[in-house]
């Protein structure tokens, strides 16, 4: 499976690689996976292709374009694609 993984803040957007990466193995350990990560929205939608990735993982609050608006473009051009959202904020 392909995986891409945005999010504004480097530490959150490691720690998440390296935790699905472990999850990923452990479930799938003979499986190869692809896990990219991209600092912000645009630059995720400056790459973003329709059928690019199995799973899209969105910071909901990023600065300047949000995850939300970047699934927004997604699903304008890819409905099949899995998108989660996720946050650290408690807002």
């Amino acid at each position: 499976m392909k995986f891409a993984l945005v999010d504004d803040e480097i530490l959150q957007l490691q720690n998440l690689r390296q935790l699905l990466a472990a999850e990923l193995h452990t479930l799938t350990p003979n499986t190869p996976h692809l896990i990219d990560g991209y600092r912000n929205g645009q630059v995720f939608l400056d790459h973003w292709q329709p059928g690019m990735y199995d799973v899209v993982v969105l910071d909901i609050f990023m600065g300047g374009i949000t995850g939300v608006d970047v699934a927004k473009e997604i699903r304008r051009t890819d409905p099949a694609v899995k998108l989660v959202f996720c946050s650290r904020s408690n807002e």
